[in-house]
C-alpha cells in the first residue's frame, strides 16, 4: 500500500513506465537466465522490446485503465509512448549488460526515470502553452 502511494506522486506515465520496465525485464531476464547464450544484435534486441513493449501496453490498459478506473481513453496514446520507449530501453541495456535475473528491479528502476521524464516534459509543453495562449 504503501509503495503504491508512493508511486502515484511520481504520475501516471510514471506508473506506466514502471509496470512495462517491470514487466518487461522480468520476462526478457529470465528468458536470458533459461537459455543463456550470446547477447542477441541490436535489429533482434530491438524487436523483442517492441514486442514486450506492446505486451506491457496490454496489461497497463488492463491493469490501470480498467481495474484502476482511470479511463482506457486517458491512457491510449501516453501509455503506448512510454511502454515501448521503455522496453526497448530496458532489452537493449540488459541485453548490453547481461543481468539476468536483476532485470525486473532495473527495468523498474529504468522505466520510473524514462515515464517521470516524460511526465516531466508533458507538464512542462501544457504550461508553454498556457503561456501562449495568455
Amino acid at each position: 500500500m504503501a509503495l503504491t502511494t508512493w508511486l502515484n506522486r511520481f504520475g501516471p506515465c510514471a506508473l506506466c513506465g514502471a509496470i512495462a520496465g517491470g514487466l518487461t525485464g522480468f520476462i526478457f531476464g529470465f528468458t536470458q537466465w533459461a537459455i543463456p547464450g550470446i547477447p542477441l544484435p541490436v535489429h533482434v534486441a530491438l524487436n523483442v522490446g517492441i514486442m514486450l513493449g506492446l505486451l506491457a501496453y496490454l496489461a497497463i490498459l488492463f491493469f490501470i485503465g480498467v481495474l484502476g478506473n482511470f479511463g482506457v481513453q486517458q491512457l491510449l496514446w501516453p501509455a503506448l509512448f512510454t511502454s515501448v520507449l521503455v522496453s526497448i530501453l530496458v532489452v537493449l541495456i540488459m541485453n548490453r549488460l547481461d543481468a539476468k535475473l536483476f532485470g525486473t528491479l532495473l527495468g523498474w528502476v529504468i522505466g520510473l526515470i524514462v515515464g517521470r521524464a516524460l511526465c516531466y516534459a508533458c507538464n512542462r509543453a501544457v504550461e508553454v502553452k498556457q503561456v501562449k495562449e495568455k
